[in-house]
């Protein structure tokens, strides 16, 4: 009775989503008691309500009741069941979601992001193959991202598909796309030679803000006969975190791409304006010297040494770019070591002199990212120092006082406007301010032709130490 009854349980519930399956046990309810006091009724009164006694009657009511309650009750419990288990693995599918949603969010770089995306969905779905489409604006497949098959597999195939068939109906609607067997779909034009078997499909578009961004892919279903409608829905879930995700890994990648772009527009602009003019200059002057190296050769050789002095200058300064581009790095808590580190590579790349005095008393005890912001402060400030100021010596000043830890940088080179704003330097000054207010310190900045800029930040000793 009991293996009827889940029999008959299973019998059309078992691809029913949760909320239909609780219809249907509603239903079951209210007409299967109705339906069986009505068959007995019916059975007792009027087909052998005359050949048997009353006794009998009610005896035969009582038994044909009991166990047709019994095979209800199996029933009911048998739908319980089975609603529990969907309900359990849909709550595992939803954890999975939230879960790959979370692990998806921390990787910012794009092309790592797309193919964890795809496998990911291949695992909350159990797909053995998994793949992404991303779409010009045109309409066409630019990229194409599979998970699932080997490399050896991958370079079988062959270049990646077009988008027709299949999947150019899902570039073309954008809507979801759910088949047991792709070669009974009319629409499906078949594998390439050495592509794998695949029968069940599962596409869906992946969406942001309304536009589409990319369409997935999933194939060969694992321990079940198809896709089903929770797998859709779970998956369609997983695409709507995700599409947020790979938006903010392409705004990052462009943002990337522009600061670079407005780097190698800085640096032509510096070169243009600095060095290629330098060295126009130069070769007239060479060009002046050839004119009259035999009547004049005092005059050729002063302006000779005015040659290699304004080489020297060029030399100067291309050292000062490198230096700028390439920035020591802090790896360690000693503030003092690495400021004297900084020192030596500014004097080789800059042949600006610069002068260090370190009060060495507690600047060990800094905490790591005090003291590697205090570093990169310094480092800031004579990047600064050699690109613009033209001066011959720098002095870095490092105090530990009872209340607070000071760094102050200057020279004697040219100072500038302080109060125009976008002047030389403004974005590595910036930067200066920002890390000095990150630390809960002050910035002070003074500058004038006469004496060179200066810059000051005091950081308070409790605000450092209580990031200990």
């Amino acid at each position: 009775m009991r293996e009827r009854a889940e029999r008959a349980a299973s019998l059309g519930t078992h691809d029913l989503p949760v909320n239909a399956a609780l219809r249907q046990l509603r239903r079951l309810t209210i007409v299967v008691p109705a339906v069986l006091i009505a068959a007995v009724e019916v059975a007792v009164h009027l087909v052998i309500g005359d050949r048997i006694s009353e006794e009998m009657a009610v005896a035969t009511t009582i038994a044909v009741v009991f166990t047709g309650s019994a095979f209800f009750s199996i029933l009911i419990f048998s739908f319980l069941k089975r609603i529990q288990n969907r309900l359990m693995q849909r709550n595992r599918q939803i954890a999975a979601v939230h879960s790959a949603g979370i692990s998806l969010a921390s990787e910012m770089q794009l092309e790592p992001l797309l193919l964890r995306f795809v496998d990911l969905a291949r695992e909350i779905t159990n797909a053995r193959y998994g793949a992404l489409g991303i779409v010009s604006g045109e309409g066409r497949l630019e990229q194409f991202i599979t998970s699932g098959l080997s490399e050896e597999e991958v370079a079988a195939i062959g270049p990646p598909p077009k988008g027709e068939g299949l999947l150019g109906v899902m570039i073309h609607q954008g809507a979801s796309l759910r088949l047991p067997d792709i070669s009974r779909d009319s629409r499906s034009i078949g594998f390439p030679p050495h592509h794998p078997e695949m029968r069940t499909l599962l596409g869906v578009p992946v969406v942001y803000k309304e536009n589409i961004v990319g369409r997935l892919y999933l194939s060969e279903k694992q321990g079940a006969e198809e896709f089903s409608s929770e797998d859709e829905e779970m998956v369609r879930l997983f695409a709507a975190q995700a599409a947020a995700s790979i938006e903010n890994a392409r705004l990052l990648a462009q943002s990337q791409d522009l600061a670079i772009l407005e780097e190698r527009e800085r640096i032509g602009m510096d070169l243009h304006d600095g060095v290629i003019q330098s060295l126009y200059g130069v070769g007239l002057n060479l060009e002046d010297c050839a004119d009259v190296v035999a009547d004049d050769p005092q005059f050729v050789s002063t302006r000779l040494d005015k040659a290699v002095n304004d080489l020297n200058q060029v030399i100067k300064d291309i050292r000062s770019y490198i230096f700028h581009l390439r920035p020591a790095a802090f790896d360690s808590n000693d503030l003092s070591a690495a400021l004297r580190d900084l020192a030596r590579e500014v004097r080789v790349n800059s042949l600006i002199e610069v002068n260090l005095e370190l009060g060495e008393d507690g600047v060990k005890q800094l905490p790591h990212d005090v003291a590697e912001n205090l570093f990169h402060i310094a480092q800031e400030a004579l990047a600064n120092v050699a690109k613009h100021s033209r001066a011959s010596q720098a002095w870095a000043r490092l105090r530990i006082h009872d209340n607070s830890v000071e760094l102050t940088v200057r020279d004697n080179g040219r100072g500038f406007n302080t109060a125009r704003p976008g002047g030389v330097g403004h974005r590595g000054l910036g930067n200066i301010a920002d890390r000095a207010r990150a630390l809960g310190g002050t910035y002070e900045l003074t500058s004038s032709d006469s004496h060179g800029t200066c810059i000051t930040v005091a950081v308070p000793l409790e605000g450092a130490y209580a990031h200990v």
